[in-house]
């Protein structure tokens, strides 16, 4: 329609123009026409600019439309793919979950989680298997309630070991069970981050095994067993020695090797059985007065024989008077007869072991009487001497074509140290030992 108004300017300034009349009035007509073609002529323009515009609008709303639409689709895949990513997760956690619920619960201890009051919150397994009270039963009640004696008083109150503090061990902790049983345990108690909540874990002590002690029992056993046959043996061999002898038989070396083993034999077994008694306390340990110079000689006197054989000479160096020791005689001199016996026996032949009387000395507000018993034998390496007190211990193969069961100085030392002595140790490979006693005098 717009388009039409400046076609139409065209026949009327042409009318106009055929019309007689004045010429102001067509040169108004012609003005007024040609007005009205400028004026169409820009409405048209305008309304071509206008469709252009709409025509781009349009084109951009379709545009925006189809990205729309496309960001829509992605947002929903990426949804999909956050929903399927979320569950992967979520079964992943359930699992580890279970898991940890599954070590938990099969933990050796028994864990428990309660308020800051002691109010049990949760427990695992453990704690039922170990004390037969189930978390059903012990859920909002007082852990030191649940576990305490039921024929003793009111008990205290266990979390006061966390004051102050986020953790506390208590070695010697007890509780009791549901039965009333007594069960002993060692607790571990903290305090859980960022929350009032209380851990305890607790395990139930073994009780330890002592196998020094079993390894005594069965040494010991088995030489009581050993015993009575030996004593057949040697009974024996000592007839056939003697009628061996007496008719000057071939024999007779032979038997003689048969006596000397068995009397080898029986010889260790007194040791250990010895040992035994002085380990157990049943070779004296009383506390009297002994004389220092008798047990000195009476030792010597057990020995001379012995060191005699082997053209050992046993010097003593020691005063004409020394002050009683206190101890018992009859467990010290079983002590000092290891010890001596010890250096005769690794001694070379001809050579000389030595006793000598040392120095009183002030050891921990108590006055020693020192004993020194000096060899020459091979010595000891030092990697060895850390360990000579040791039951059962033997040094090099050197030493062990000696007859001995590395029991000696182990109950010499017992013995010593029972009544309040002290032994010590000096050795040098290839320049002997020097064993010092330090027994406790009578002030």
């Amino acid at each position: 329609m717009i388009r039409w108004l400046g076609i139409l300017a065209l026949p009327l300034a042409v009318a106009l123009l055929a019309i007689p009349g004045p010429v102001a009035v067509k040169a108004a007509g012609l003005a007024a026409a040609a007005l009205l073609g400028a004026w169409g002529a820009s409405l048209a323009v305008q309304l071509s600019r206008g469709r252009a515009e709409l025509k781009n609008m349009s084109r951009n709303l379709v545009s925006v439309r189809e990205s729309s639409q496309a960001q829509i689709k992605n947002a929903a895949q990426e949804l999909v793919r956050l929903r399927e990513k979320g569950e992967e997760t979520r079964k992943a956690l359930e699992a580890q979950l279970s898991q940890l619920d599954v070590i938990i619960n099969n933990l050796p201890a028994g864990v428990i989680v309660a308020g800051p009051d002691g109010a049990i919150v949760w427990s695992n397994a453990a704690v039922e298997r170990l004390t037969g009270w189930t978390a059903k039963e012990m859920a909002g009640q007082n852990w030191n309630l649940v576990f305490r004696d039921p024929l003793g008083e009111k008990p205290g109150a266990r979390e006061v070991a966390l004051a102050g503090r986020n953790t506390a061990e208590i070695d010697q902790d007890k509780l009791y069970c549901r039965t009333g049983q007594e069960l002993n345990v060692n607790t571990v108690l903290w305090r859980f981050a960022q929350t009032e909540r209380i851990g305890w874990l607790f395990t139930a002590k073994a009780q330890a095994v002592d196998y020094n002690r079993l390894r005594d029992e069965f040494v010991t056993n088995i030489s009581h067993e050993l015993r009575t046959p030996l004593t057949v043996i040697k009974g024996y061999a000592e007839i056939l020695h003697e009628e061996a002898k007496a008719a000057d038989s071939p024999s007779l070396e032979f038997l003689s090797v048969i006596l000397q083993q068995s009397e080898r034999l029986g010889g260790l077994l007194e040791s250990i059985l010895n040992f035994r008694e002085a380990s157990a306390g049943l070779i004296g340990l009383r506390q009297e007065k002994v004389d220092i110079l008798l047990l000195i000689g009476t030792i010597v006197r057990d020995h001379e024989a012995k060191a005699r054989a082997k053209s050992i000479a046993i010097e003593r160096a020691v005063p004409d008077s020394m002050a009683p020791a206190m101890g018992d005689f009859n467990a010290l001199r079983f002590a000092f007869d290891h010890i001596l016996d010890n250096a005769i026996k690794f001694s070379p032949p001809g050579s000389t072991v030595r006793i000598e009387a040392g120095d009183l000395r002030l050891v921990d507000t108590a006055w020693k009487q020192e004993i020194r018993i000096i060899d020459r034998g091979p010595g000891i390496a030092p990697q060895d001497l850390p360990h000579i007190f040791e039951r059962f211990y033997r040094t090099d193969q050197k030493v062990h074509t000696q007859v001995g069961t590395g029991i000696g100085l182990s109950s010499a030392k017992e013995i010593i140290e029972n009544v309040g002595g002290d032994i010590l140790v000096e050795s040098f490979p290839g320049k002997g030992s020097t064993f010092t006693v330090q027994i406790p005098i009578v002030a």
